[in-house]
């Protein structure tokens, strides 16, 4: 199956393709170009903390270099106990040159700068700003925080510790590195901050980076703090019950569960995951130092899965607000749209969301085998502006310039993220002539759908200005929860705890659950225990075969460069792989979750 390449894919060839030791994978070819990350040290001895590596209280305190070490060690020792003081004010990090132990890589060489109150909630250290931290302009790197951990050790001179996970990431592609960080504290002061960052999703940029962080505390109480503890304890009690991997160890009857990553290198996949009815059974997050110590709260860049985990979710919930006819509106009613052609006239807002708009500029021969023509052709002129491009006037205009097809709309598929974005673009216009010019469509997206399904903070990339608008075409930065709660959306067909939240009707359309096949592509994908099939688009899903003599079904999933995948089956079970191998092979994610029970009906 031929790599599939996305515009996410810039960086690679704007910048990365120019370092050596990288450009091979980088650029599409085989991973044996890929800097070797060095090698992890046992961790020092230590009479005084044997337990804690080179990440002893004297080490946090007096600014000595801290060593990589296993990732073991930025959580409790055997000896701990319970946090001896409560943390709740603002943790104020300055902005740290990050060290890399790959040599060669380019990776990020600033952490940024960020001010942020916290809070503990009984043994959980969380932060109170979980959406992105933009790094500034002098820093292309911007952060993501999560919830961490408190407790307290016999040798940490009477202070507590913390540790919390992280994530570097773009302001402009979808790359995410996660690291964790960890400092002692007590009720006035901390100590710096040591971070370590042991994995990524980023195809052409695999590092190890490490740094130290000087840090200060302004200990105060925290405005509507009782509020923000229940809040975050209910956001507890809606996440999905967790069981380990081994609790599937004897479920699969046909396929070994190996399957589901069965050509990826394991330290490439930065998590696994199948969710059979309200359980997620989840597989331990990989990282080049050991287990990843808060696997549940890491981040992937999930590249193009966010189309159906964004765009298609913000379509189906505008059509059960307003309507089916909404896939039906017209983009250039809504969209100012100043081009020499006609071809964008009839283009509707589902003819975007299926990569069917008739809008091209290669592969003009409808017979040509040319799916990704457009998405693939890094050297146009259009292509590069779209995507270099910040602001969303700019990154409009320029994602419209392409030329006319010579077919109608709803004929064939051309895919192309740009489309996606001109979507995100015809959606907010169309949410704001219902509600009002000041309406967003993103904001109503975040308090009609994400939250009541669960999720509270959902991560995007977005043009940067006075009126942000999601790319959507990529750009999420999802996590195992996040992943699981919207799997369970479209498993139960748009409905949530009985309330219609998405189309219900449009919501089986895109699952293949109406006896349709969708749009027919060029792709093809290898299925175990098949032949190679040639698979199918619709409504941002893609789809293949799956059965037996007695019974076929057609399977969507959601699928994002690098080897990003989550296939949702009809039998109510899912399974999802992130991982930056560039191995593509959705049949045996798809084949690993239909082999924990039957895929029809008896």
């Amino acid at each position: 199956m031929r790599a599939r390449v996305e515009p996410e894919k810039a960086w690679t060839i704007l910048v990365t393709c120019i370092l050596p030791l990288i450009a091979v994978a980088a650029c599409g070819g085989s991973s044996g170009g890929q800097a070797t990350p060095a090698a992890i040290q046992p961790p020092p001895q230590n009479t005084s903390c044997p337990d804690r590596g080179s990440l002893c209280a004297k080490v946090l305190l007096e600014g000595s270099s801290a060593e990589w070490v296993d990732n073991q060690y930025f959580m409790p020792a055997s000896d701990a106990e319970t946090a001896l003081h409560a943390f709740s004010g603002t943790l104020n990090v300055s902005p740290t040159s990050l060290a890399s132990a790959t040599a060669g890589a380019s990776g990020p060489t600033v952490l940024p700068g960020f001010s942020v109150q916290w809070i503990t909630v009984d043994d959980q250290l969380v932060p109170l700003e979980r959406d992105i931290i933009i790094g500034g302009t002098s820093n292309r790197w911007s952060l993501i925080l999560s919830p961490g951990n408190v407790w307290s050790e016999p040798g940490d001179e009477g202070m507590s510790r913390a540790s919390f996970p992280f994530t570097l990431v773009t302001e402009r592609w979808n790359e995410a590195h996660n690291g964790i960080a960890t400092f002692l504290y007590n009720d006035t002061t901390v100590s710096d901050v040591l971070l370590q960052v042991p994995q990524e999703t980023a195809l052409w940029n695999k590092i190890d980076i490490s740094g130290r962080a000087i840090a200060t505390y302004n200990p105060h109480m925290v405005p509507n703090a009782s509020d923000k503890e229940a809040a975050f304890r209910d956001e507890l009690s809606q996440r999905i019950e967790v069981r380990p991997w081994s609790d599937l160890a004897d479920s699969s009857t046909k396929f070994d569960l190996t399957d589901l990553s069965q050509n990826v290198p394991q330290a490439d996949v930065s998590a696994a995951g199948v969710i059979v009815d309200d359980v997620l059974y989840f597989r331990e997050a990989n990282s080049r130092s050991g287990a990843y110590p808060y696997p549940l709260e890491m981040r992937h860049g999930v590249f193009s899965v966010t189309k159906s985990s964004a765009a298609a979710l913000t379509l189906l919930r505008l059509a059960q607000k307003y309507g089916a006819q909404v896939f039906d509106q017209r983009v250039a009613d809504y969209v100012s749209i100043n081009v020499s052609h006609s071809g964008w006239n009839n283009v509707t807002f589902g003819h975007l969301l299926s990569m069917v708009a008739g809008i091209g500029n290669q592969a003009p021969d409808p017979q040509a085998p040319s799916t990704f023509a457009d998405e693939n052709d890094e050297s146009s002129d259009i292509w590069q502006q779209t995507w270099l491009v910040q602001e969303r006037g700019d990154k409009l205009q320029q994602a419209l310039r392409y030329n006319n097809y010579p077919w109608e709309p709803g004929e064939i598929v051309r895919y192309n993220t740009a489309h996606t974005f001109v979507l995100g673009e015809a959606m907010d216009r169309f949410y704001k002539a219902m509600e009002g010019p000041d309406a967003d469509v993103w904001q109503m997206m975040k308090g009609e759908v994400y939250s009541p399904i669960g999720i509270t903070t959902i991560p995007t990339i977005k043009t940067p200005g006075a009126e942000p608008l999601p790319i959507y075409g990529f750009g999420l930065f999802l996590n195992a929860y996040d992943t699981a709660r919207i799997v369970q959306l479209y498993q139960n067909n748009g409905a949530w705890n009985g309330e219609q939240l998405l189309n219900r009707e449009l919501t089986m359309e895109s699952l293949y659950r109406n006896d349709n096949a969708g749009y027919t592509t060029s792709v093809t994908t290898p299925v175990p225990g098949q032949a190679t099939q040639t698979v199918h688009y619709l409504n941002s899903f893609w789809s293949l075969s799956l059965g037996d003599d007695t019974c076929t079904k057609r399977i969507p999933y959601m699928w994002g460069y690098g080897g990003n995948f989550v296939a949702i089956l009809p039998n109510n079970t899912a399974a999802f792989l992130y991982a930056d191998a560039n191995v593509h092979e959705p049949g045996s994610v798809a084949a690993a979750a239909a082999a924990l029970r039957p895929l029809c009906d008896p």
